[in-house]
């Protein structure tokens, strides 16, 4: 019997049931970013941004970096190139959360990151993916290896095409990647090529505020460049920053906007085209009537940086920013008055803004300015004067008559060095106009405020309180004053400071003290002269001002000339007091008188000494200076009869100028006093007198002079000259003449190694050739003194030919130049490049 057959058995369900997964490990999560499913990739990428952004409300960085730790980014960088476009979106979102953190970012740049998000912002690409890649690329523009990365990877035309897209979010991260691409010369070069200028100004119109302070942030780096400057005005940006700048509503933008207009303004052709268009004039009404004190203070910069360019600041002058900027100097908020005054100080450097802001009362106002506690306006109004006074008396005298002077010496004495330094810069130039000079010598804390400047650490101080010294010291009486107050020590000192303009300026004030004899001594007393050669003969260290200084040094300290140049001209006169201490060499020390007097006497060379004064002198005599005092007191000029009426409180004309005279005769009888012997000892040191000196002066002037023509008066002179240092000597004698010894006998019965020329009996060439010279200058005899080598010296007077023929007493001009023989044959002339005078100038 056939079986029964079994019943079919139901079918079998071998899928895997699905299983909803419940995980608090994010190691778990990143897991998952392996999955081969699209869902289970999603889930993952949307729970680890989660994660990512619980940062954001904790403040902390701790999820992100442990995501870092476990290696979250390198699966999230290949779905990003996944065929699906939610896993991109997805892990774009992913990334873009994590790419906050800088080690996160790091990574990004060392897995080639950047190609792949700039691929995501394709127009094909979904609007998340869009905004997403955008802003991963945004957090790492910041660092400049990746700026150069997306411009090379082309990533500029891409984020340009999508700052007009529809979505403000991916509009706000392009800009915002563009703003910081733009910080670098490449970003903005490659911006202008992909013409994302013209759709960038666009957005200015934008009715997110957020956006619009990103697009001028862009602009105002992009306007740095001359090209952008040029593309910006080609497409009409300036126009509607102007009109940006009108709406009141954009008011928290204003100051942003005042950065991009401020760039462009230092092109002229901006400012020419907005002088046609009508908008310079609108600028500088919006600038006088802003009611924020901050976008008004940027109004002002902007036309101070505009104002550095010369054709930018005639351009200007014609719309009177000079009366904008003055009437801004009466603002209640400081920043704002001294914005207005950084301002003024530019457009001053043109005379006609000068002019123009003395017309506004604009002198006036900035002394105000100055009167005021604050530092930041004192500084402002300082700079702004002391290029207001340059080089004009008008300014110069309406600051005096302002009461300036008084505000200028207070902030000498600043604590800060800026305000201390444009102090000085301002005297300095008042003390330029004589008036002015007149009153500021009148303070009596002028010279030793500028003398405690000085000692400023502050190289600029310094600097320039030596140059407003130098402005003081063209009068006499201010020289006096430095040098009374230990002022010249100072000076020399700051001689080796390591700033050139330290140098300069002090080189300046220097070559003024040195007009004086007395101060120029007391300059070589205390070494300037030897670091005053050092300096000449530096070749990176030297100036004009310097070498100025050198040669004034010279002309007035003979002693010092003749040591270090071997010359006297006959300008150059000997008076009493020189000395000759001998041939320069190098290395040598300059040393003075005084000095050399109390040395112990040695075997070197005899120092010779020209002193005709009495042993006792007799009463000095009133200054010719103070003599003329009383004639300029008939002759005062008006300015400062005017000076002396002010400073009296407004007398007649009549009454200060009878003050002034009672005054003026005053200080002379007062400065003839002062000259007096007093009952006090006198000096406890004064040079070797010389009577025999003074006996061949008067033998010379009783019988030279009367002489009628310059040819017997130079023979008879070169003929006494010869008979007091021992008498005419033979050629082949020369170098057997004994005159050491007696020399040597005088050194040692003064006990000196100073000797007077007068105790000379038995001189050679040098003593001879000093000897004439002193002489000579005695009863104007025009004549040089010339040392050669080997103790060799020779006289050269200038003197009319006389023509050789029978009753000649013609004179030939112009004169020649003739050597004087003083040794072999005594007052024999001989034309200076004659043979016999070459002869007697070598050995």
């Amino acid at each position: 019997m056939p079986k029964k057959k079994e019943a079919d058995a139901p079918a079998v369900d071998e899928k895997f049931d699905s299983l909803d997964l419940t995980t608090k490990e994010p190691r778990t999560v990143v897991l998952m970013l392996s999955s081969s499913e699209n869902l289970v990739i999603a889930k993952a990428c949307e729970s680890l941004t989660k994660y990512a952004e619980k940062c954001k409300k904790w403040r902390t960085e701790k999820n992100r970096l442990e995501l870092l730790t476990l290696s979250a980014v390198e699966p999230l960088l290949l779905h990003v190139q996944s065929t699906d476009k939610a896993i991109r979106a997805h892990a774009a979102l992913c990334l873009s959360s994590l790419s906050v953190h800088p080690d996160v970012r790091k990574l990004l740049r060392k897995l080639d990151s950047i190609p792949l998000l700039i691929s995501l912002l394709s127009p094909d690409e979904s609007n998340i993916s869009q905004e997403k890649a955008s802003l991963t690329l945004s957090n790492m523009a910041g660092d400049f290896t990746s700026k150069v990365a997306i411009v090379e990877s082309n990533g500029v035309s891409s984020l340009v095409s999508l700052i007009t897209s529809a979505d403000c979010d991916i509009q706000r991260n392009c800009v915002k990647t563009l703003s910081l691409l733009v910080e670098d010369y490449q970003g903005r070069a490659a911006v202008r090529e992909c013409d994302g200028l013209s759709p960038m100004v666009g957005l200015l119109e934008s009715e997110y505020p957020v956006i619009q302070e990103l697009v001028l942030t862009t602009l105002t780096h992009c306007s740095r460049d001359g090209e952008s400057r040029e593309s910006l005005r080609d497409i009409g940006a300036l126009q509607k920053i102007i009109e940006f700048l009108q709406n009141k509503s954009y008011s928290d933008l204003h100051v942003h906007a005042l950065h991009v207009l401020s760039n462009c303004l230092e092109d002229v052709a901006s400012t020419q085209l907005l002088q046609g268009s009508g908008a310079l004039t609108s600028v500088l009404q919006f600038t006088q009537e802003a009611t924020t004190p901050d976008v008004q203070q940027h109004a002002i910069r902007g036309i101070g940086r505009a104002a550095k360019n010369a054709e930018n600041r005639r351009i200007l002058h014609e719309q009177d920013t000079e009366k904008t900027l003055t009437a801004l100097l009466n603002s209640n908020n400081c920043s704002v008055a001294s914005a207005a005054a950084v301002a003024i100080a530019t457009m001053a450097e043109s005379p006609v803004s000068r002019d123009a802001v003395a017309r506004e009362d604009g002198i006036s106002n900035l002394v105000k300015l100055l009167a005021r506690e604050e530092s930041e306006a004192k500084e402002a109004a300082l700079l702004a004067l002391s290029t207001c006074t340059a080089s004009s008396s008008t300014n110069c005298r309406l600051v005096v008559d302002q009461g300036g002077l008084e505000h200028l010496m207070e902030c000498l004495a600043h604590a800060k060095m800026s305000i201390q330094a444009n102090a000085a810069s301002c005297l300095s130039n008042l003390a330029t106009d004589e008036s002015c000079r007149v009153d500021i010598q009148q303070l009596e804390t002028s010279v030793g405020s500028l003398l405690a400047m000085l000692e400023s650490s502050d190289a600029v101080v310094q600097s320039r309180s030596a140059s407003a010294l130098a402005s003081l010291l063209c009068d006499s009486e201010c020289r006096s004053e430095l040098r009374t107050r230990g002022g010249i020590r100072t000076l020399v000192s700051l001689l080796r400071s390591a700033n050139e303009d330290v140098r300069r300026s002090t080189g300046w004030a220097l070559s003024l003290c040195a007009l004086d004899p007395a101060i120029a001594n007391e300059i070589c007393a205390f070494g300037g002269l030897d670091v005053l050669k050092e300096l000449c003969e530096s070749t990176s260290r030297q100036s004009q001002f310097t070498q100025l200084a050198l040669d004034r040094l010279l002309d007035n300290c003979l002693p010092a000339k003749y040591w270090l140049t071997g010359q006297l001209l006959p300008t150059d006169i000997i008076r009493d007091g020189f000395y000759d201490m001998g041939l320069f060499y190098s290395g040598a020390r300059f040393s003075m008188l005084e000095d050399l007097c109390k040395q112990a006497v040695d075997q070197r060379r005899a120092v010779l000494l020209i002193n005709a004064r009495d042993e006792k002198p007799a009463a000095a005599p009133v200054s010719q200076e103070a003599e003329n005092e009383v004639k300029v007191a008939e002759t005062v000029s008006p300015m400062k009869e005017r000076s002396q009426s002010r400073a009296k409180g407004g007398k007649s004309k009549k009454t200060a100028k009878s003050d002034k005279d009672h005054d003026t005769r005053g200080r002379v009888e007062d400065s003839a006093a002062a000259q007096k012997p007093k009952e006090e000892p006198g000096p406890s040191w004064q040079p070797p007198t010389d009577p025999i000196f003074r006996s061949h002066v008067e033998h010379i002037r009783q019988n030279v002079l009367p002489l009628s023509s310059a040819r017997e008066q130079v023979e008879y002179l070169a003929r006494f000259v010869s008979d007091q240092m021992g008498g005419p000597v033979d050629r082949s004698g020369v170098t057997s003449l004994s005159y050491e010894l007696p020399i040597s006998e005088v050194k040692y019965e003064l006990k000196s190694n100073v000797i007077p020329i007068g105790r000379v009996t038995s001189g050679i060439f040098y003593h001879r050739a000093l000897l004439f010279k002193a002489l000579a200058d005695r009863v104007a005899i025009s004549c040089s003194l010339v040392r050669g080598d080997y103790n060799r010296a020779w006289n050269v007077v200038l003197m009319p030919e006389r023509p050789q023929t029978a009753g000649g007493m013609n004179l030939h001009f112009p004169p020649r130049k003739y050597v004087i023989d003083l040794m072999h044959h005594p007052g024999q002339i001989m034309e200076e490049d004659s043979q016999e005078a070459v002869h007697y100038q070598r050995i």
